[in-house]
């Protein structure tokens, strides 16, 4: 684990003139402990609800494509970029708890839309408040404008790697 002194790593990673390698050391350890089991299941039960990260993301995803109507389960897929058998997995276990609703694509009827029900917006606006809840005791000693700056220059990270086409492509048409 990284010391800090200052905001700064006691050590910087080899070839750090620049400064990349920094970025790519804390975005390494970011991601690390964002992914532990741990972190979630402590939101998870700070919130009351039974979400796994999964399906949190899955009830995101559904919920981004909202406005352009219900979602094919081919189209979350491609956007999430996993499997769909996966993502179909992932899909019955938030339909089940009833959370997602399953429609008929009237394109295609072998193909369903999905789209959130009444109970998952409110399982997922919990979780998103829970979700901010936490990160704003992580934040609590920042001021405003650098949990502002953090979230612009994060923003501007996902859209460049988006852009490389790498990553998440932004919401399902």
């Amino acid at each position: 684990m990284h010391s800090k002194t200052a905001g700064q790593p006691t050590h910087a990673p080899e070839g750090s003139s620049d400064g990349v390698a920094e970025v790519e050391a804390a975005l390494t350890r970011m991601m690390r402990q964002a992914a532990r089991p741990a972190t979630w299941k402590k939101v998870a039960a700070a919130s009351g609800f039974g979400l796994d990260r999964a399906e949190y993301l899955t009830l995101a995803r559904i919920e981004e494509a909202s406005a352009a109507g219900p979602v094919r389960l081919t189209d979350l897929a491609e956007a999430m970029g996993i499997d769909i058998s996966t993502v179909s997995r992932q899909v019955r276990s938030v339909a089940d708890a009833g959370l997602v609703e399953r429609t008929c694509d009237p394109r295609d009827q072998r193909a369903s839309r999905l789209r959130l029900t009444p109970a998952g917006r409110s399982t997922l606006s919990r979780a998103r408040r829970t979700s901010q809840e936490a990160m704003s005791k992580l934040l609590v000693t920042w001021s405003v404008a650098d949990r502002r700056t953090l979230a612009e220059l994060l923003d501007r990270l996902v859209e460049q790697i988006a852009a490389m086409g790498s990553a998440d492509p932004g919401p399902v048409r």
